[in-house]
């Protein structure tokens, strides 16, 4: 957003008027797009994050959901990507843990 407003603010083309009607859109799209970034639905880690947090390998978290001890989730914005929920991942972790 700051490579923007900096060659509006270098064009000499445009118009005072309608370079302040440019910056104020400008500014007024940043709080938006961060209000957009907020989660929806449950947390999901990455197949190598929950590897790491369990000391295994990414081989073992898919076998892991294979045997259904795990949920695999599509990763957001993405067309292949799998990750696991963080939920599942805990609750399988403090019972592998456990005994």
């Amino acid at each position: 957003m700051t490579a923007v407003t900096a060659l509006v603010k270098s064009d000499s083309t445009i118009p005072p008027d309608a370079r302040r009607r440019i910056l104020a859109a400008c500014r007024d799209q940043v709080p938006e797009a961060r209000s957009q970034s907020k989660p929806t639905g449950p947390r999901v880690v990455s197949r190598a994050e929950a590897a790491a947090a369990m000391g295994r390998s990414v081989r073992f978290i898919d076998s892991l959901a294979r045997r259904g001890l795990l949920r695999r989730v599509r990763l957001p914005d993405r067309k292949r990507a799998a990750g696991v929920r963080f939920d599942d991942l805990e609750k399988l972790i403090e019972d592998y843990s456990a005994g």
